[in-house]
């Protein structure tokens, strides 16, 4: 299995928007067919200056799925929501 993590740290002034960043990340686990086993995503809450705002901590059961995953197209949907909204990203993919 693979462990996908994903940090967002929202653009200023779009911090109002980090909770809809989050349900709109949470809700690939029903559009994407079911590559993704398990999702949660949550907003940071003691926001310091090395803070992200938003994280997305999912499961896929192989890399394979978790590719098909990245070129889904509700994935590329959220992928323009993330250009708009945020200033940067990390992440991290590991095998669990």
């Amino acid at each position: 299995m693979i462990r996908h993590i994903v940090f967002f740290k929202m653009k200023e002034g779009m911090g109002g928007e980090a909770k809809r960043l989050a349900d709109e990340l949470f809700a690939l686990q029903e559009k994407t067919d079911g590559f993704m086993t398990q999702c949660e995503t949550a907003l940071d809450v003691v926001h310091a200056g090395n803070s992200y705002d938003v994280v997305l901590n999912s499961v896929f059961r192989n890399l394979d799925e978790l590719q098909k995953y990245q070129v889904h197209p509700e994935h590329k949907k959220i992928l323009e929501l993330i250009k708009e909204l945020c200033a940067s990203t990390a992440k991290i993919d590991y095998m669990i």
